[in-house]
């Protein structure tokens, strides 16, 4: 009951946050950045993924970590943070508070920042996940001709009758307020994503879009 308790209001708490967070993209072809809420659960002998942040162990309400190869132990509301490069061109931010801890496990709660230099998106089908892996809100408003931010979607304007009208799109290019829209793809070597989007909001000029982007990365 005492794990639950403490879950809610801070899930809650960074799901408000989350409402702020999204796409920051920079001048096209430079970088992507990703951020917002993130929970990670880890059990002892797990890293948190991309990291050298290893539990080793847990004893009493004290984890015990490696983190880079500097013993570190950690109660509840402790803070577990990281940054690093997780492969060539791929940089990840976590500053994590541990949440709740177990006989065996642990949960955390906080925000995650991955940046990805020089994406290239290339549309492609996600057979198999790559072990890392961060789910992460995100908002974007794309102005009419523009691409969709991290793919190679394009907004093409307002139809009268039909909706909004996306170029890239497989199969029916019309989406109205709340529809879905998705792309799954490359966003560079070693790098997959799949973006769930809806439509919130659109004129001919620009629309908004809100929903999920799951980044896959393979560690070299």
């Amino acid at each position: 009951m005492k794990r639950r308790n403490l879950l809610i209001p801070t899930l809650a708490l960074f799901t408000v946050v989350g409402l702020l967070a999204g796409c920051l993209p920079a001048p096209s072809g430079e970088a992507l950045t990703l951020e917002g809420p993130t929970e990670i659960g880890l059990k002892v002998g797990e890293r948190l993924p991309g990291t050298p942040v290893e539990l080793l162990s847990i004893t009493d309400g004290m984890a015990r970590f490696h983190i880079a190869g500097t013993p570190a132990e950690k109660k509840v509301g402790d803070s577990l943070d990281w940054s690093g490069v997780v492969r060539e061109g791929v940089e990840l931010k976590l500053a994590l508070r541990i949440i709740w801890i177990g006989e065996d496990e642990l949960h955390t709660a906080g925000t995650a920042r991955i940046r990805i230099q020089q994406p290239n998106p290339i549309p492609q089908t996600i057979t198999r996940e790559p072990p890392i892996h961060y789910a992460l809100p995100t908002t974007s408003t794309v102005k009419r001709y523009q691409p969709v931010p991290g793919t190679t979607l394009t907004y093409l304007g307002k139809d009268p009758d039909k909706g909004a009208v996306f170029g890239g799109v497989a199969g029916c290019p019309y989406r109205r307020v709340a529809d879905s829209l998705t792309w799954e793809g490359q966003l560079r070597d070693g790098v997959l994503a799949r973006h769930d989007l809806r439509v919130i909001f659109f004129t001919d000029n620009q629309v908004q879009l809100g929903g999920m982007v799951h980044v896959y990365i393979t560690p070299q």
